[in-house]
């Protein structure tokens, strides 16, 4: 059995970033469900082979950004609206809940639509053209998707943090630190939640083992009739792991 015989205590914080502004990201997933309302207006969808194959084929996406939009607002709610706070340490993980880059993968598929005329119509659709839809189907359902368990993630997380509760998927994180004494973290405690207009800081403190020991019990073994003398009298035998005592 180990057992922790000294401790420290360290200050630490997390900082969860949402420094893409909701208007931008709240735009982004109303432009998606523009480009649903453009694709069901197609020309080509006259023809009931074309719209056999094609035109639900964004559904799926359609559904995920429209869900995507109600979790936005979620997120957002949990900020300040008017204040800026900073870390109270030096010692600081961050991490980013909407990453900014999702917003240029976006931008990409708003680039593939914009090529998607509206006034094709199902006899000039060559091998070409149709690549294109099928290109924008799979880009705009695995966007829809993504987006979809990014924002589902990050409002967990902040229902958690503003309840004071540290989100366990970061831990790992944290105890990598280098300003973390030991990598194994034996209490958390989270003693402040600042709300800013970009983020959320979680003040820590973090509590790491800096001196264990193990208790070994010793068996009594019948040698030769005979048994022999315990180690100890409690028939126990206590360690420093990490130490050199040994038996």
């Amino acid at each position: 059995m180990e057992y922790t015989e000294k401790y420290t205590a360290e200050r630490a914080s997390l900082v969860l970033l949402l420094n893409t502004t909701f208007i931008t990201v709240k735009a982004a997933a109303i432009d998606a469900i523009v480009q649903a309302t453009k694709w069901d207006s197609l020309r080509i969808f006259t023809d009931a082979t074309i719209t056999a194959e094609y035109k639900t084929g964004i559904e799926a996406g359609r559904n995920d950004f429209a869900q995507v939009g109600k979790n936005i607002e979620v997120m957002y709610s949990y900020l300040s609206t008017t204040n800026t706070a900073s870390p109270g340490s030096t010692c600081i993980l961050y991490e980013n809940l909407f990453p900014e880059y999702e917003l240029l993968e976006f931008e990409f598929l708003k680039k593939k639509m914009s090529k998607i005329s509206r006034d094709w119509t199902a006899a000039e659709l060559d091998g070409e053209k149709k690549l294109l839809l099928d290109t924008y189907i799979m880009q705009y359902n695995s966007i829809g998707e993504k987006w979809l368990i990014i924002t589902e993630k990050a409002t967990h997380i902040l229902e958690k943090v503003v309840q004071k509760e540290f989100p366990a998927e970061f831990l790992s994180s944290l105890e990598e630190l280098a300003c973390i004494q030991d990598s194994t973290t034996e209490k958390l405690k989270i003693f402040e939640v600042k709300r800013s207009t970009d983020k959320i800081i979680l003040e820590l403190e973090v509590v790491t083992p800096t001196e264990r020991s193990e208790v070994i019990e010793l068996l009594h073994v019948p040698y030769k009739g005979y048994i022999l003398k315990p180690h100890t009298s409690t028939g126990k035998y206590v360690r420093k792991i990490g130490g050199t005592n040994a038996l």
